[in-house]
């Protein structure tokens, strides 16, 4: 098992079956974490964070996002915000 795929188990206490970056990355900010895009890469092999993140956002889901400095660089981070009482997914209720 190569190192990568260890982070990944690691990550998530779903069954065994493959989870999408999406999946990943969605869980991961449930779980009270923020995220960049060298940590997706790094964490779950995913390239494109910017696109993961619109499709939690298309999908409902209350992504916010900060850009911070590292080492000089200044990069988005992401996380998830409840939009309400109660709402531990930080999911958007629709009617």
């Amino acid at each position: 098992m190569n190192q990568l795929s260890m982070r990944i188990e690691s990550a998530v206490d779903d069954s065994p079956k493959a989870l999408s970056h999406k999946q990943l990355i969605l869980k991961h900010m449930q779980n009270g974490r923020k995220i960049t895009a060298l940590e997706a890469l790094s964490l779950f092999g995913c390239f494109r964070l910017g696109a993961r993140i619109w499709d939690l956002r298309h999908d409902g889901y209350n992504v916010q996002q900060k850009l911070i400095d590292i080492n000089g660089k200044t990069v988005a981070q992401y996380w998830l915000e409840p939009t309400c009482p109660g709402d531990t997914e930080g999911k958007f209720f629709r009617l």
